[in-house]
């Protein structure tokens, strides 16, 4: 499935553009000094496979940064996909990986 990211706020709606603040990093104890973080900017126009407590959906870097503004809290499984149907592609092989009993 790949890496997954975490997305978080240092100072949720910092700024005027919906990006400001809010960033992308490997590690869930992330902090914005750290090297492997990523301005969620940066990121922008793509498309993730993501968990939001109680469900799994796509969403876009924009969406997640909605999202993080609504107070969500959300984790990529995987991404970032170029288009969204690459992230749903990527949503429907996980599903198909965790409900496959072996009766291929």
């Amino acid at each position: 499935m790949g890496k997954v990211t975490y997305f978080f706020a240092q100072t949720p709606n910092a700024g005027k553009h919906p990006f400001d603040g809010k960033f992308a990093s490997a590690s869930a104890d992330a902090k914005v000094s750290d090297k492997n973080v990523t301005p969620l900017s940066s990121l922008a126009g793509l498309y993730w496979f993501v968990e939001v407590p109680g469900e799994h959906k796509t969403l876009s870097t924009e969406e997640i940064a909605a999202v993080m503004d609504g107070g969500g809290r959300l984790r990529a499984i995987s991404g970032p996909f170029p288009t969204r149907d690459a992230a749903e592609q990527s949503l429907e092989r996980y599903w198909e990986m965790i409900t496959n009993n072996g009766d291929d």
